[in-house]
């Protein structure tokens, strides 16, 4: 009796499916239930963790030009679509069959969202971006994750500036604040184990510096620096400096402590109280100004020997180095000079 019905079934299910395959086989010939119109375009959806197939198919189908959800649904149960759904963003184009549709959405995510995070960007930079791209809900919380007994817990240190990757990020749609901020800091353990081969942040690298004073002064040429060849330079400078217990003299630290201050540089206030303010006392600033690339880390790391002290813009994209304050000074000023005469040509 068992047998008959095991049989019974088998031919039922048989039927279901050669009905599937009929339907869908004259509809892609515009005859029968699976039709979409092709004037509807692309669409992309964004499937949920929990959703069920039946409602992805109300979507696709129903709001995207097929006549009836039933079917795929329905095709979707027996042959398992619906229990191996993924969750992400999904793009179909005006000429997917419904059986493409159903594979993709088992196979996962082919459309997730980007968002760019350069490098010389600043924690509060990161944090707009991110919630401008739909990655987290707010950017005040993503602050309020990455500065504080939050930022102390996933690094040690009180904030996670200069300590998340800067890099292309792919994602599916919102997430919890705590997550993303996971993501990019795991991120930037994985690159900094590359390029300096620990993420302790208080390890002793070769250049006399602990990490995290190297990534301190990574950020500093990453602002400073006029283009990549000069990073290694501009990085020498600064080592100079320190070890002559200078100021860093460091125009970036100032704009940092001014919420990336953007006027001239002749305005900046260069006797700021701040601890940022680099051209009132020696050594580096508490903590990094930015996400440092990793060339701005490469060159902190191993700065050439050199006799500079002192640099400034030159005018034509780079710098003038200069290992005395008097040949600094007439630097500066014909860089000025020059910028004046453009100015007044124009």
């Amino acid at each position: 009796m068992s047998s008959i019905r095991s049989l019974y079934l088998t031919a039922s299910l048989l039927t279901i499916l050669a009905s599937l395959l009929f339907v869908e086989t004259i509809g892609s010939a515009g005859m029968a239930t699976w039709v979409r119109d092709n004037q509807l375009g692309d669409l992309e959806i964004q499937v949920d963790k929990g959703s069920t197939l039946a409602r992805v198919s109300g979507t696709v189908w129903e709001e995207d030009g097929f006549s009836s959800a039933a079917i795929p649904s329905l095709y979707g149960r027996i042959s398992g679509v619906d229990r191996r759904l993924k969750s992400g963003r999904y793009h179909f184009g005006p000429n997917w069959s419904p059986s493409q549709i159903l594979e993709q959405l088992e196979i996962g995510s082919n459309a997730p969202l980007t968002v760019v995070l350069t490098p010389g960007s600043t924690l509060r930079q990161c944090a707009e971006k991110i919630e401008s791209a739909g990655w987290i809900e707010s950017s005040t919380d993503f602050i309020a994750s990455t500065t504080g007994s939050n930022a102390l817990l996933v690094s040690g240190r009180g904030t996670l500036e200069g300590l998340i990757a800067p890099e292309t990020y792919f994602f599916e749609g919102k997430e919890r604040t705590d997550e993303v901020v996971k993501t990019l800091h795991g991120q930037w353990i994985s690159e900094i184990d590359t390029i300096a081969g620990t993420h302790e942040l208080k390890a002793r690298m070769r250049n006399g510096l602990s990490l995290y004073d190297t990534i301190i002064l990574a950020s500093l040429v990453e602002k400073e620096a006029a283009n990549l060849i000069e990073m290694a330079t501009v990085a020498s400078v600064f080592h100079n400096r320190l070890r002559k217990n200078w100021p860093m003299g460091s125009v970036a630290t100032i704009r940092y402590a001014l919420h990336d201050w953007d006027r001239k540089e002749n305005e900046i206030p260069v006797n700021l109280k701040s601890p940022f303010n680099t051209n009132r006392k020696p050594g580096l600033p508490p903590h990094p100004i930015c996400s440092p690339s990793p060339a701005a880390i490469r060159a902190a790391l191993y700065p050439p020997e050199t006799p500079y002290l002192f640099f400034v813009a030159d005018g034509e994209g780079g710098s003038t180095f200069n290992e005395k304050h008097e040949d600094h000074i007439r630097a500066a000023r014909d860089y000025r000079k020059r910028a004046r005469e453009r100015s007044e040509s124009k």
